[in-house]
């Protein structure tokens, strides 16, 4: 599985994507 793959109508011809099980809407930024 590669986790960064997100979709696009490009990558919909060449992969086949399913729904998510599980989404998260938060970002954590940081700087160090």
């Amino acid at each position: 599985m590669v986790p960064t793959v997100t979709y696009s109508p490009e990558r919909e011809d060449e992969m086949a994507f399913t729904q998510p099980f599980f989404s998260t809407p938060y970002v954590v930024v940081s700087r160090h």
